[in-house]
Parts: C-alpha cells; sequence; structure tokens
C-alpha cells in the first residue's frame, strides 16, 4: 500500500495547529484561593524550610526563602 502525503497539506495543518495552541496561551487568570484555616484574624504565617532531598545543603533554605517573598510580593 502506497500511502503519499502532500508536504504542503501537512504545514498548513501544523500552522493551523500551532496557531489554536498559541492562541490559548495568551491569556492569563488569577486566581484566589483561602486555605481551610484562614480568618481575618490571621496576620501571618511561618514558613517552614522545606525538607533537603539534594546535594547541596542549601537548597531546602533558598526554596523557603524564595516560596516566603512570593508569598510576600503577591499580598498573601
Amino acid at each position: 500500500m502506497n500511502c503519499v502525503r502532500h508536504p504542503r497539506k501537512l504545514l498548513v495543518a501544523g500552522t493551523l495547529v500551532s496557531m489554536v495552541a498559541l492562541g490559548g496561551c495568551t491569556k492569563k487568570i488569577v486566581v484566589t484561593q483561602y486555605p481551610s484555616f484562614y480568618t481575618p484574624q490571621l496576620k501571618s504565617i511561618v514558613v517552614v524550610p522545606f525538607q533537603n532531598g539534594t546535594r547541596d545543603p542549601a537548597a531546602g533554605q533558598v526554596m523557603a526563602d524564595k516560596f516566603a517573598t512570593a508569598l510576600m510580593a503577591n499580598g498573601t
């Protein structure tokens, strides 16, 4: 069975699929969720250092600091 594909049709189909896929990636959505323990009286939370599963001794502290910075930056 000889199956010949037309490169132009494949190119057009690939271009259309790419355009549709990229079109869905341009919208940003803000999601606000509050944990079950949240109350308006809660003024601060503590970020405990992550357990380090790597060979870098500072990886857990670095991730905890980045997480705390991200929480402060978005007003959490």
